[in-house]
């Protein structure tokens, strides 16, 4: 498995990307993939990130930096063809090691309450956790990267 930065010229992989089986969250996610990535990351307002396997985009995690003090993991997700072969969580514990590279600590996120993969990835890597005071469906997670 290949990971890198996403560039403008990942359009394509972007655009074919397929994430939602179904699930409520998942449609959201496959969307911003799709359709905004890309164009986020080239205007600078987002960084991200692709996890690629024999060409095929397996992975893509998005996030922002807020000031010095933490970034926002804005996406993470895996292609259905590739859920559950661990390229979501090598992209985070990537994500992880960048931030302890810029001496970033923190990594915020929220996660839908039904979305037990990320639950139990974030268990994993303890991230700690809360109900969303704004989205009582949703927790937000900030897992310490020192």
């Amino acid at each position: 498995m290949e990971i890198r930065d996403i560039a403008g010229t990942d359009g394509e992989a972007l655009t074919a990307f397929r994430c939602d089986a179904g699930d409520p969250w998942a449609r959201d996610v496959e969307e911003s993939i799709c359709e905004d990535v890309g164009p986020l990351v080239i205007e600078g307002s987002y960084r991200a990130m692709g996890a690629w396997d024999d060409g095929d985009l397996a992975a893509v995690v998005a996030w922002r930096r807020y000031g010095d003090e933490y970034w926002w993991m804005a996406l993470l997700a895996s292609s259905l063809r590739h859920r559950g072969k661990g390229a979501a969580k090598t992209l985070y514990i990537e994500l992880i090691r960048r931030a302890r590279d810029e001496n970033v600590r923190p990594i915020s996120s929220r996660v839908d309450r039904g979305n037990v993969q990320m639950i139990g990835l974030q268990r994993t890597l303890d991230a700690t956790r809360e109900v969303d005071p704004n989205d009582i469906d949703s927790y937000l997670y900030v897992l310490t990267t020192s």
